[in-house]
């Protein structure tokens, strides 16, 4: 079609022939008679051919152009596991490193961000700490270093049990501090700690098989949940601190709602379960797993899960969008993978790191993405444009452990196994 338009074009133009539409042939040839010789233009061959060449290629285009807008044919989608964004595509170096905390001698395990713009981290000890976000002081601890494992510092424990088919709990004075609250003996490390989005509850899991509920604002301990028979390796909250879910042993999945203080599903998978994270309402499970599957599991309903075959290699991080529109998994072959929950089918692959995944972030505004990995490496993503927007080789000189997103949608925390905490900035 293109060649025909072409060729008609360098006829028209050649002959400099004005052309009026037929009604009937003997009208035509009259028509054609009654017609002036035009002016011929004073230009040579050479540059005729010239100005002719640039009017049909622009005329081209506006059609080739024209057709794609208009066209209403279907556009089959394409799903290409080659990297959409290399090193070469940085469209602009928009963020900074606006603070450098220590937080911790042993290794930062975790960071969160509370909407009151308060850094909250855990080290690798039995310790988690707040931050003034902009001037990176101190603003007390929500545990303290010498609390004793067992009963959170609370003196006592509680013993579930049953009464006429209604569950009880029964306090009693806690063995290990025999109730001070306090034994530095009993430093156990955190396997796990999550902040909810609200940055009113903080969830712990260490190996005493219990999971502790902490309140932010007052830094008590409220409650605990017993895992047995195994601990809670992996943990995730809801974005209104209501539902938390826990993995034990890899392979069993376990939801619990806080406000009635009762389990309210358990799910268990054949593979074994990397990393976990919870939708805002709680509703909707994310779950990677060690052979590459991404499973989206509805609590509510009695539905399948969603079982998508993810990554070639096993997933060390995955994400939920605010919205609930998008998950992000990230894998051990430093690949990062944006998914629309919808459809299960793949919107981007970000391919900038050289090594694993160990943790990723969404803005609330769910147009930008943080991911680490374990050599340091922080990459900073536009969701919506599949694009990088920054990158840190050196962001620190340890694995990234964490990384939460602040409420404005222009700051990221990163925290790291080389004891710091930063701070990074658009701007």
């Amino acid at each position: 079609m293109e060649d025909s338009v072409e060729d008609f074009l360098r006829e028209v133009t050649t002959s400099k022939t004005e052309v009026i539409p037929a009604v009937s042939d003997d009208l035509f040839e009259k028509l054609l008679q009654d017609l002036d010789t035009p002016t011929p233009v004073q230009s040579t061959p050479s540059q005729l051919k010239t100005e002719d060449d640039e009017f049909i290629t622009a005329f081209v285009e506006d059609v080739k152009r024209t057709a794609i807008v208009n066209s209403d044919l279907p556009v089959a989608p394409v799903v290409d596991s080659s990297p959409v964004v290399s090193a070469d595509e940085t469209i602009s170096q928009l963020w900074r490193c606006a603070r450098t905390i220590h937080a911790h001698d042993q290794g930062c395990a975790y960071v969160g961000i509370t909407p009151r713009e308060v850094l909250l981290t855990t080290g690798q000890r039995k310790v988690a700490k707040l931050w003034d976000i902009e001037t990176g002081a101190s603003k007390g601890m929500v545990i303290k270093e010498d609390t004793c494992s067992t009963c959170g510092g609370l003196g006592k424990v509680y013993k579930e049990g049953s009464l006429l088919f209604v569950k009880t709990k029964q306090a009693t004075i806690c063995p290990d501090c025999e109730g001070f609250g306090t034994n530095s003996e009993k430093g156990e490390r955190f396997l796990a700690a999550k902040l909810s989005g609200d940055g009113n509850t903080l969830i712990t899991s260490s190996l005493d098989k219990q999971i502790k509920v902490w309140n932010v604002r007052t830094c008590k301990f409220t409650t605990a949940i017993v895992t047995e028979p195994a601990v809670a390796s992996m943990l995730a909250i809801s974005g209104n601190g209501k539902v938390i879910s826990y993995v034990m042993q890899n392979r069993t999945i376990v939801v619990y709602n806080l406000e009635q203080q009762q389990e309210t599903a358990k799910l268990k998978r054949n593979g074994i379960i990397t990393c976990i994270d919870i939708s805002y309402d709680g509703n909707i499970l994310l779950l990677g797993t060690e052979e590459g599957n991404i499973n989206v599991c509805d609590v509510t309903t009695a539905v399948p899960p969603m079982n998508v075959r993810g990554h070639q290699n096993g997933i060390m991080a995955v994400a939920l969008s605010q919205d609930g529109m998008l998950a992000v998994s990230g894998c051990r072959d430093g690949q990062v993978r944006v998914w629309s929950l919808s459809t299960g089918n793949l919107i981007h692959t970000f391919s900038h790191h050289l090594a694993p995944i160990s943790a990723l972030a969404i803005a609330p505004d769910n147009l930008t993405l943080a991911s680490g990995s374990i050599d340091g490496m922080l990459c900073i993503w536009h969701l919506g444009r599949g694009q990088l927007l920054d990158s840190f080789t050196h962001a620190h000189t340890d694995r990234i452990t964490a990384i939460a997103a602040g409420a404005d949608g222009q700051t990221f925390a990163t925290a790291s196994l080389d004891s710091t905490v930063k701070v990074w900035r658009s701007f």
